[in-house]
């Protein structure tokens, strides 16, 4: 869906936050210059009042140093599935909280 239909079926003029899920496709597509166009489109769209901020979900430090590239809105969340069950699965397991952290993006 795209965001002014999550709008619609929300019944709302704006949200606070709004989040691009994934850093691409289920089926493994997309890439840095798919990952910059999603994020140019997702500023346009909080430019034009709809969102207070914007942010990811999933997105490695990798994934970030793409979209800051072409940023001029600051990434304000990256939500992170993590969970004690993943407290063992080693240095990816965080999604690079400390970087987050360190770029100033709410690690969530």
């Amino acid at each position: 869906a795209t965001a002014d239909q999550c709008l619609d079926q929300l019944g709302l003029t704006h949200v606070d936050l709004m989040l691009i899920h994934f850093p691409a496709t289920f089926d493994g597509k997309g890439g840095k210059a798919a990952r910059q166009e999603e994020w140019k489109a997702l500023e346009k769209w909080a430019k034009s009042g709809k969102a207070r901020a914007i942010g990811v979900s999933h997105h490695c430090a990798r994934h970030i140093k793409d979209i800051q590239e072409v940023a001029t809105l600051p990434i304000a969340v990256n939500q992170a599935q993590y969970h004690v069950g993943m407290g063992s699965a080693g240095p990816l397991a965080t999604d690079d909280k400390a970087f987050m952290q360190s770029q100033g993006i709410l690690y969530q």
